[in-house]
């Protein structure tokens, strides 16, 4: 048996037969190839966390080919060097001192030291050791250890168990055509006692089965045929980088097999960072500050921790507490030393992993701006900040367009706040641009205007009544409670009583016919939440009026309670018209609510306060007497009137009219009553204008008394007829007759004066 390193590429295997014994060339000959390796999945460690940089590992070594295992053992850390792409030049190529590229490095407790290395391109480059055995720190020609120097560059030199100390390799352009030459070259050291083995065992076949049940991926698939499972461990190099160790396992036959275990230990940028609070917080409770500092890797010093202020104005706070763990896993208060400022008292050989410096928030209202940086030995660092705001004050807020009562049912209202707040109107929240404003339209729910024994009062409820909670980032709050009277209703009213200065009363009807009202009392039904009213009379013909306007200074309080009351109440208002001349007018009463909700209501009014003027006389006759039976009565009156002529109370005449007259006969002679009486349009009214006047009147009864006048009665005469004058009342008959004869003659009433010839006969003549 025999093995041999696996590279990449085509591999064959030859075997050649010297002697075997027999004559013929075709004696049979069993020959297994197999692969013996490290199972892919484990042989590398990666460790960015230092403190769990020691531990323990379990490996597995692979065949396809049965293993008879002697002894393993373990070697590590090195750190292998690989140059992939260096630079040689052509070199004096008989002075080995004069090579064009060295590398130095330093070996302690190594059991193999191995190098490797060939060009790119066409040239013959030698490879030297050297160790500086004289410890005066430059190599020279006689501390050469070992030298690969072909006729090409392909050269490899291996030292097995090389003393400790500072060693330098030398690459030698001996013959470089082009005046340089890249090159690789690997550098291994095989040593340390970091990777120990604790244990080894071969698997069972059930063991092998249970692990790589569909082949292992190192063999290409193919199930073990045996496997070898090593226990490592291992503790962590002092340094971050990519560490080598090694696994020599003895197989049957003194056959050595040498596997890698990669080792890379992570140096990690150091972390810091403010654990509480949020960074841009805003409160107004007063808050602790925890800075919290964390090197996974080799970490860092104390003074190498800062936390300072980001800006003038802010301070940094004493420590409450300051707590650590140093890399050694060690637990320190570092409270006072901290404080103090004097990190430099603590010893230069304590290396912490991680601190806490906890701390308390200044109650100063303002922004508080940190910022903290954390540098670890190897250089690395962070930084971090924090912005935290101390603000206890209630947001201010500017809410406008917002009135306590309105007849509009779409409400929107504006505000100004802070830019960073949130606003609620109730359970909606309300958009803010950059600059803290914002704008909110609702619909308004109508109130009731009601009025009880006390007062008027308005029942607002539903949407009319709500919030508006303005929230500051740091958690303070403003809250406005509004309550807005909707009020779309326009006022109306209605006239239900007119009363005169005599303290008549009429209807809205009755005023439309003339009244005879000097002064008045209007009794008219209102609405409860009439601020302003204006009682016009104007003129309908000419410009006169009378004005009278109030404001009503009492508010209608407001009530969320659905109380009990009336929508209305009755209010008088006097009126005085004794300036207005009698005529046709307008009342309008121009109500307006606290809404600015207004109406206005008009009734005509026509007003006569005047007797009506009338002249009247009956002839013929005077003042107080009577010429006549038969009168005629005749009158004219300064407005159309109703009027009643009597006389001794009997109704005479009765009409309407501005003038008329009657005719009429007295049936006795004596003094009579007369009177006549005209009232104008107001007669419907109790308190009407009427004109009344009565005479006492004589009618004579002289009046019809009858004179005869005949100078010839009594006398004698000598001629043939005579005339009489006989002057008679008034509608009075004349009979005459000759006493000697047998007729009467008759004179139809007439003049009063008659004039009467009576013919004489010879003798006594007598006439009756």
């Amino acid at each position: 048996m025999f093995a041999v390193p696996a590279s990449q590429g085509m591999h064959q295997m030859v075997l050649h037969t010297a002697l075997h014994g027999v004559s013929s060339n075709d004696n049979p000959l069993n020959v297994s190839v197999g692969y013996i390796a490290a199972e892919e999945s484990g042989f590398e460690r990666v460790v960015t966390d230092w403190a769990e940089g020691s531990g323990v590992d379990a490996v597995h070594v692979v065949s396809t080919v049965p293993l008879s295992v002697d002894s393993v053992t373990a070697y590590g850390w090195s750190q292998p060097a690989h140059f992939d792409n260096e630079t040689a030049f052509q070199d004096v190529y008989n002075n080995k001192m004069t090579a064009s590229w060295w590398h130095n490095m330093t070996v302690k407790n190594a059991s193999e030291l191995n190098i490797r290395m060939n060009a790119h391109d066409d040239a013959d480059l030698d490879l030297f050791l050297f160790r500086d055995s004289n410890g005066d720190g430059v190599f020279s020609s006689g501390e050469e250890v070992a030298r690969s120097w072909s006729g090409s560059s392909a050269e490899t030199i291996r030292i097995v168990d090389p003393a400790d100390g500072n060693y330098s390799v030398a690459v030698h352009g001996y013959s470089v055509p082009s005046g340089t030459v890249q090159f690789w070259i690997d550098i291994e050291i095989v040593g340390g006692d970091d990777l120990v083995i604790t244990d080894q065992l071969s698997l069972t076949q059930g063991e092998i089965d249970a692990i790589w049940p569909n082949g292992s991926d190192t063999l290409a698939g193919q199930v073990p045929a045996s496997a070898l499972q090593v226990n490592l461990a291992y503790d962590r190099p002092e340094t971050a980088g990519i560490w080598t160790g090694f696994i020599d396992v003895i197989i049957e036959g003194d056959i050595s097999l040498r596997l890698p275990y990669t080792y890379e230990l992570v140096e990690l940028d150091p972390e810091v960072g403010f654990e509480v609070p949020a960074n841009l917080t805003q409160t107004n409770v007063i808050v602790p500050v925890r800075l919290h500092a964390l090197d996974t890797g080799i970490g860092f010093r104390l003074d190498d921790l800062n936390w300072e202020p980001a800006d003038e104005g802010t301070s940094i706070p004493d420590a409450d507490l300051v707590e650590a763990i140093d890399t050694d896993g060690n637990h320190h208060n570092l409270t006072a030393i901290w404080n103090s400022g004097n990190h430099f008292a603590m010893p230069e050989n304590v290396s912490f992993r991680e601190i806490w410096v906890n701390a308390t928030l200044p109650q100063v209202e303002k922004w508080h701006d940190y910022r903290a940086d954390l540098t670890d030995i190897s250089n690395n660092s962070a930084e971090t900040y924090l912005s935290v705001s101390y603000d206890a004050t209630a947001p201010i807020v500017s809410i406008s367009n917002i009135p306590w009562i309105t007849n509009q049912a779409t409400l929107t209202y504006t505000l100004q706040t802070e830019p960073d707040a949130s606003v609620r109107h109730g359970d909606t929240e309300i958009e803010l641009d950059e600059s803290g404003f914002g704008e909110f339209t609702f619909q308004l729910t109508e109130a009731e205007e009601r009025a009880d024994a006390d007062s008027s009062f308005f029942y607002v409820h539903g949407s009319s009544v709500f919030d508006i909670e303005v929230r500051d980032a740091a958690g303070n709050s403003l809250t406005r409670d509004f309550v807005v009277v909707f009020d779309p209703h326009t006022p109306s009213a209605a006239l239900l009583d007119v009363a005169d200065q005599a303290d008549y009363h009429y209807t809205p009807e009755q005023i439309t016919t003339p009244v005879n009202m000097s002064e008045g009392t209007l009794t008219i039904s209102i609405p409860v939440d009439i601020r302003d009213w204006c009682l016009r009379v104007q003129a309908l013909n000419s410009l006169h009026e009378t004005v009278q306007c109030e404001s009503d200074p009492l508010i209608p309080r407001i009530t969320m309670e659905d109380a009990p009351g009336q929508g209305t109440y009755l209010s008088e208002y006097e009126i005085n018209t004794t300036t207005l001349p009698d005529g046709d007018y307008l009342i309008s009463l121009e109500l307006t609510d606290w809404a600015n909700n207004s109406a206005v209501e008009e009734w005509p009014l026509r007003l006569d306060r005047s007797v009506p003027l009338v002249e009247w006389e009956v002839s013929p006759g005077t003042h107080d007497a009577l010429f006549d039976h038969r009168q005629g009565l005749s009158w004219l009156s300064s407005e159309e009137v109703h009027i009643r002529f009597t006389i001794d109370g009997a109704l005479i005449s009765e009409r309407t009219g501005v003038t008329s007259g009657a005719l009429f006969e007295l049936n006795h002679t004596g003094v009579h009553e007369v009177c006549f009486e005209a009232v104008d349009m107001t007669e419907p009214q109790e308190n009407d204008n009427r004109f009344l006047e009565c005479r006492s009147m004589l009618l004579d009864p002289s009046i019809y008394s009858t004179h005869v006048t005949a100078n010839w009665n009594g006398g004698l005469a000598a001629i043939e007829e005579v005339e009489a004058v006989l002057q008679r009342g008034p509608d009075q008959e004349i009979w005459w007759s000759r006493t000697d004869a047998g007729g009467r003659h008759l004179i139809e009433p007439g003049a009063s004066v008659v004039t009467v010839v009576f013919d004489l006969e010879e003798g006594d003549n007598q006439f009756l």
